[in-house]
């Protein structure tokens, strides 16, 4: 049974790994890449999008920060990720 879990946390370990990396190509690319018609653009919206758009929505419920030129809800996004990343690894450890 514990390495049923072991292989699970490692699993979820590395699907939040991977969202890390996807998010951060889909900032490097809004800096970059002008073309958001391509399929690589395209496809990391659709895969980030989702875990993006609850926190968009609350934020723009809350009202504070909707005059910032900076999208908020991402940089939020990002760092709940980062942190239930490291408290996984540090559950795992």
């Amino acid at each position: 049974m514990t390495a049923i879990i072991h292989i699970f946390e490692q699993t979820v370990y590395i699907l939040l790994w991977a969202m890390e990396i996807l998010m951060f190509l889909r900032a490097l690319s809004s800096w970059i890449v002008g073309d958001d018609d391509s399929p690589f653009i395209e496809f990391l919206y659709s895969v980030t999008e989702p875990l993006i758009y609850p926190v968009r929505t609350l934020i723009d419920k809350i009202g504070i920060f909707r005059d910032l030129p900076v999208d908020i809800s991402f940089i939020v996004t990002f760092i709940l990720l980062s942190v239930v990343r490291m408290l996984l690894a540090a559950v795992m450890i």
